[in-house]
């Protein structure tokens, strides 16, 4: 999906030391992107309280977006809702979008907010219109995605 002023691409690198939501001592976590309407998530990775997803997003991106936030939140995924309830939450962050338009912004081990402790990796890079395909580059650190783009289930 390509919005009216291009796409943002968000490179989900890892998380660490997130807080441990499962019985086991662990977590199931996956990162979730929104940007006004529009949801992106990430596969979930198994047990894991410092996870590498390695994964890179994409959004459209429309004017309307321009003063608004990419809110980037971590879930701990819950295989069995009815047993379990709803995914657990984890963590968030919030980026301007403001600031990803004047060029790319890497967040290296930002700590995440509203949890008791856990940082992520990140990189947001804007693609305007006019650079090109929108099909480009679906890599991270030279690795491929592990999975593609997943739009976000309806709440």
């Amino acid at each position: 999906d390509i919005g009216t002023l291009g796409q943002l691409r968000v490179e989900v690198i890892q998380a660490n030391k997130l807080v441990a939501a499962d019985w086991t001592g662990t977590s199931d976590p996956y990162v979730r992107i929104k940007l006004g309407l529009c949801c992106r998530q990430t596969h979930a990775v198994p047990m894991n309280c410092s996870p590498v997803w390695n994964s890179s997003l994409r959004l459209p991106v429309n004017a309307a977006h321009a003063d608004q936030d990419v809110e980037v939140t971590v879930w701990d995924e819950d295989q069995v809702k009815s047993l379990r309830g709803n995914d657990d939450f984890l963590g968030r962050l919030n980026v301007p979008m403001a600031s990803i338009l004047r060029g790319p912004v890497e967040l290296p081990e930002a700590s995440l907010e509203e949890t008791k402790r856990g940082t992520i990796s990140l990189r947001f890079v804007f693609q305007p219109l006019e650079s090109g395909s929108a099909d480009s580059d679906t890599t991270v650190n030279g690795k491929e995605s592990h999975k593609q783009d997943t739009a976000c289930p309806a709440s």
